[in-house]
């Protein structure tokens, strides 16, 4: 559901994506220089003894693509190796390695990596969630997030960035990334970890709090019943009466998720937000939704209404979120918006997509 709501979310909002899916008559051409330089000039100096030559050629290798970029990737670690191992240190190249090596990984399928790369950045990261600058800190959760649950080694390493009381951006990007990558694939979500988002719902920062209910509810309850009881009865009060609507949104996501069911008691908060929240809010509640699925089909009036948003980012969580409904109801709706010249290109392109995917999914429900 994640890969594909990034996705999404890129289609909508920005025309870039919309060239990606072949939507677009412009042709891509291999990029063979950046900045008047190619690929292997700046590969060369990613090991240079100057740390702003180091840093611009991170950032260039970048510029050539995930597939041309993957190629740094030996390159980047041995530099990484060197900052981390009692080499020459610098704080720029250090945050600029941790999101060079999140983005070019994550954007690689799981097959597609080579293991021992993976083995390797999850080690040289993990080192980085103890240094001395919380930038690289948080930098370096992100770039461990992207590598979902092939970097739950690291677990014990992040666990301390949820006490960090210098940043909240640092317990939040520990929150967001153990949300990712705390769940062992032989014995399911690490009832510590569940343990240690329940005492962030009490975190003065809301989106602490709000990155804590995702991240429950994104890995689902341990095994543990004792954990899960007492999850359940530090969320239930979050969902209700937290000061931020977006909080109570995903609050009352992740009960339902340690319920086991759905309830149309933690469904209704989520859905009111659609016409009375902020903007934030609105796409918060729709995405929330979206995420329910079926578990969810009696807001589509709802959700179709909320297609009338003055917020573009509104409208298309919302259309996303009626795409994952399965229902006949919202297509008359959607096909409004595909042909509402009022409209930016990339809403009407994903609502039209949304209609095309949704007829698939009736079709073989039939």
């Amino acid at each position: 559901m994640r890969a594909t709501l990034v996705m999404f979310v890129a289609l909508v909002l920005t025309t870039a994506a919309s060239a990606q899916s072949g939507s677009s008559s412009i042709e891509k051409k291999e990029i063979t220089e950046v900045g008047g330089r190619s690929f292997d000039q700046w590969l060369k100096d990613i090991g240079h003894k100057d740390p702003s030559r180091r840093e611009a050629a991170i950032r260039a290798v970048m510029a050539f693509g995930p597939d041309k970029a993957y190629e740094a990737v030996p390159a980047m670690l041995a530099e990484l190796r060197r900052q981390t191992i009692g080499g020459p240190s610098d704080t720029s190249v250090r945050v600029n390695l941790a999101i060079a090596l999140g983005a070019i990984l994550g954007a690689k399928q799981e097959k597609d990596r080579d293991p021992k790369h993976v083995k390797e950045a999850v080690a040289l990261l993990a080192r980085l969630l103890s240094d001395s600058q919380g930038i690289v800190k948080f930098r370096a959760a992100q770039a461990l997030t992207a590598l979902e649950f092939e970097a739950i080694s690291a677990v014990p390493e992040l666990l301390p960035l949820l006490k960090d009381r210098l940043s909240y951006e640092v317990r939040q990007a520990g929150a967001a990334a153990l949300g990712r990558i705390a769940f062992d694939r032989k014995i399911g979500v690490l009832p510590h970890v569940a343990n240690a988002l329940k005492d962030l719902l009490t975190d003065q920062a809301f989106q602490v709090r709000q990155t804590a209910c995702q991240s429950l509810g994104a890995l689902g309850p341990p095994g543990d019943p004792n954990v899960r009881l007492a999850v359940l009865r530090a969320l239930e009060p979050v969902a209700k009466k937290d000061p931020e609507p977006t909080v109570q949104i995903w609050a009352n996501v992740a009960v339902m998720r340690y319920a086991g069911k759905p309830s149309e008691e933690n469904i209704a908060p989520i859905a009111q937000f659609l016409h009375k929240g902020d903007t934030a809010a609105r796409m918060n509640a729709a995405q929330a939704l979206g995420a329910l699925g079926t578990a969810a089909k009696d807001t589509v009036p709802t959700l179709i209404a909320a297609l009338d948003d003055v917020d573009p980012g509104v409208v298309g969580m919302a259309i996303w979120a009626l795409g994952r409904m399965e229902s006949g109801r919202a297509l008359p709706a959607l096909e409004r918006v595909a042909a509402n010249a009022k409209l930016p290109d990339e809403l009407k392109k994903a609502a039209r997509m949304t209609i095309d995917e949704l007829k698939k999914k009736l079709a073989s429900s039939s």
